[in-house]
């Protein structure tokens, strides 16, 4: 192989007056994948049915599930990070970016949900005792025979960093910024960034 082909597998699948279609499609160089959902209304007695739509993954990033393992998800006001707690709970928030991460610091690994915010209606997490999900949600959506509830999602592997403070297209970047700085003086703080794209 040149490194030119993408693999692209097809799921479908019928039942109860539903057709739902799973595309995975991986990209050549890319670490990661990207996933259309697609739940079609196939219903000739049913013409408007409500539809859910999630894709609900069990996660161990690094191999394990632990309380160095963090959640971090965009806010209104910056990001939100949380440590793994092992808790039996769940938290649900409403996308307020693209994207949704859980980064391991010990591996230096980091595992990036990307998706289109008017498809998503929230981002839920359960810590169980040992693992955790971050599960996508599309809105619960009258859909009409014939039509269909999309979601589309990308999924990306990041090395190299222990945090996670901005994403885009691929790229993950962490800034090392302290949190007491003198404003009179110079300011110098690392920045880390990684990609999930092989350089050529």
């Amino acid at each position: 192989a040149d490194g030119t082909m993408s693999l692209r597998l097809v799921n479908e699948k019928a039942a109860a007056g539903r057709q739902l279609t799973q595309v995975y499609s991986i990209p050549p160089g890319t670490a990661g994948f990207s996933l259309s959902l697609k739940c079609l209304n196939a219903d000739r007695k049913m013409p408007d049915s409500f539809y859910d739509l999630r894709w609900h993954p069990e996660l161990r990033i690094g191999g394990g599930a632990d309380s160095g393992d963090l959640f971090v998800l965009p806010v209104a006001d910056g990001v939100k990070t949380m440590n793994f707690r092992a808790s039996s709970t769940g938290i649900s928030n409403p996308p307020s970016g693209d994207w949704a991460a859980v980064v391991d610091p010990n591996e230096k690994l980091t595992y990036v949900t990307a998706f289109d915010r008017k498809q998503v209606s929230r981002v839920y997490i359960w810590e169980a005792q040992k693992f955790y999900t971050m599960e996508i949600f599309a809105p619960h959506t009258k859909v009409p025979a014939g039509q269909s509830l999309d979601m589309n999602l990308a999924f990306y592997f990041l090395r190299g960093l222990t945090g996670l403070d901005a994403f885009s297209g691929g790229i993950g970047v962490q800034l090392d910024f302290k949190a007491n700085v003198d404003q009179t003086l110079p300011v110098a703080f690392p920045v880390y960034v990684a990609s999930a794209f092989e350089t050529s």
